[in-house]
């Protein structure tokens, strides 16, 4: 099972099956949705842990933000639309 908290060589990363809705990001069981990762920035593994936690309580709150709630994707090239 390949959730929670993992070790890279630059730092921690926090991973969880999720769900999008388009609008906000929800906990899913292992083996459903997709898995998505976010990047702790620290090498310390107890500040990770409570990082872990933070964003877990979030996706069972149902209160991450999709990243496609904002209407576009981002784009690897940074082509999004001009500020006006």
């Amino acid at each position: 099972m390949s959730m929670g908290l993992t070790r890279r060589h630059d730092s921690f990363y926090v991973e969880f099956h999720v769900f999008d809705d388009g609008k906000h990001l929800r906990l899913a069981p292992p083996a459903a949705g997709r898995l998505k990762r976010w990047k702790v920035g620290s090498r310390n593994q107890r500040s990770a842990r409570d990082q872990e936690a933070v964003i877990k309580t979030r996706l069972l709150a149902g209160q991450m933000l999709s990243p496609s709630a904002n209407g576009r994707r981002p784009s690897r090239f940074g082509n999004g639309p001009k500020p006006t």
